[in-house]
């Protein structure tokens, strides 16, 4: 994952990173690479990542692992919570 300012800075980062990755046998898997912009949100490893402008207008980089996990795994993750809990 990099994070970019621009979409064109973004294909000039891909392109770098395409001509790193081939002298080792490595390339990008391009039904799974894509360039999206923040404000739009992506998952990526298991974290969802969106910007959030709060009431002041600052936008913040929120970066989630928790809501995409399964249902099982939550209720477990809450339950060990609410047991440390003075």
């Amino acid at each position: 994952m990099a994070m970019c300012h621009s979409r064109e800075q973004a294909e000039q980062v891909k392109a770098s990173l395409t001509a790193w990755l081939e002298p080792r046998g490595l390339r990008f898997n391009e039904d799974k690479t894509r360039i999206v912009h923040v404000e739009d949100g992506f998952s990526f490893l298991g974290f969802d990542i969106r910007r959030h402008v709060d009431r002041q207008g600052s936008g913040k980089l929120l970066i989630a692992f928790y809501r995409l996990l399964h249902a099982h795994s939550r209720r477990q993750i809450l339950a060990r919570r609410a047991v440390h809990q003075p």
